[in-house]
């Protein structure tokens, strides 16, 4: 049996409140894991959105439609360079108050293909995650080159 292999791209970069300015870097940084022959490269959280409560004040303040725009954008990248990525953003859910903080697993066509939603969020009432986002519920796994996968974010 041929041993499994999978090549992870590890990222960390400033991130700013600026969104255009943070996926012209993790767009920058997939163009490079791609040429390296990275299957997948990983982001830091809140990358793309940055994070409520330090990089900015409130996530009523962020410009929703950019955050999806900006999401088209790593997705066109991700499928131009062939190479998975787990994004770091928070998710706007209506059925939720507070949005989630999130990460989105784009698989190398450039379609979204999972999204783990934090679930131990750190903090009490007033500040911190639990301020700012809604906890998530479930944990998940996913097969790249036949490896099993899974995500946590922070202290999880």
């Amino acid at each position: 049996m041929a041993e499994k292999k999978l090549k992870i791209a590890l990222c960390q970069f400033s991130i700013t409140a600026d969104i255009e300015m943070n996926t012209k870097t993790i767009i920058k940084l997939i163009k490079q894991a791609g040429n390296q022959d990275a299957d997948i490269i990983h982001f830091p959280e809140c990358c793309l959105s940055a994070y409520a409560g330090i990089d900015f004040d409130e996530v009523k303040d962020q410009d929703d439609s950019l955050l999806r725009l900006s999401m088209e954008k790593i997705k066109d990248a991700c499928a131009k360079y062939d190479v998975w990525a787990i994004i770091g953003s928070h998710y706007i859910n209506i059925t939720h108050y507070k949005p989630l903080n999130s990460l989105f697993v784009i698989n190398n066509k450039g379609e979204f293909a999972y999204r783990y939603d934090k679930r131990f969020l750190f903090g009490h009432a007033g500040q911190g995650d639990v301020y700012h986002y809604t906890k998530g519920n479930d944990a998940i796994t996913f097969d790249i080159n036949g490896i099993k996968c899974g995500l946590l974010i922070c202290h999880e």
